[in-house]
């Protein structure tokens, strides 16, 4: 497969996974993809706690996609901010890191290995999420051995792209067009520790999402980049 049709393919992909999110009849097909976000979406509130000084006790995702993390103490604006803005930099990093076949199979041990703390340290009696998690802890790692270089950076861009584009959901779900089911909004949680309205928030973490999408998508896709990855 060429670089370029590798990128048009990444794109449709991350664009067809978009529309799943409003339509209702198509939510299905992505909802494992959906689960990988949350997770990813819920440590790094988690680990935000750790950082600004609470305590995070359990990482819950349900079957819906939808999920929340149980903590107690730390800063409620910056945690609030965190699983939107923490999730769109992994997606960064995993663009960039896909533009050579090793790194991209690195890419892809590093992820199994986040999620792996996360699984120790706070998914607990859950079972969607127990199952969730170590599914795509043994996907990621059997697909790091086993697949081909192409295949290895087309995986990682493609996961990198839905971190990024996982922000949109803040937006949609606080306008109310989101198909995903009932997900806590942290937009709203930020605007009640900060008494700047959600939409502001919601914005603010897509644009910065998308944003970071496109300058990781720019420098991985630069031929000197391509090269030095090769």
């Amino acid at each position: 497969m060429t670089l370029q049709n590798r990128r048009k393919l990444i794109l449709v992909a991350a664009g067809l996974s978009a529309v799943t999110w409003v339509v209702p009849a198509l939510s299905l097909l992505t909802l494992p993809i959906v689960y990988l976000n949350t997770h990813i979406h819920e440590l790094m509130h988690a680990l935000m706690t750790l950082a600004t000084g609470g305590s995070a006790k359990t990482i819950l995702v349900f079957g819906d996609g939808s999920g929340v993390t149980q903590s107690a103490g730390g800063s409620t604006l910056l945690i609030a901010a965190a699983g939107y803005i923490g999730a769109s930099a992994v997606g960064a990093g995993l663009i960039v890191l896909g533009s050579g076949a090793k790194r991209a199979r690195q890419a892809l041990f590093g992820l199994a290995i986040l999620l792996s703390v996360g699984l120790i340290l706070w998914v607990r009696g859950d079972l969607i999420g127990l199952l969730s998690i170590g599914g795509w802890i043994a996907l990621l790692f059997l697909f790091g051995k086993q697949a081909g270089g192409p295949a290895a950076m087309l995986g990682v861009q493609f996961l990198g792209m839905q971190q990024c584009i996982a922000s949109v959901q803040a937006l949609w779900v606080l306008l109310g067009i989101s198909a995903l089911g009932d997900f806590e909004n942290d937009a709203q949680i930020a605007a009640g520790a900060s008494g700047i309205p959600g939409i502001v928030w919601a914005v603010a973490w897509c644009g910065i999402s998308l944003l970071a999408m496109v300058l990781a998508l720019r420098k991985a896709w630069r031929p000197d980049a391509i090269r030095s990855a090769s």
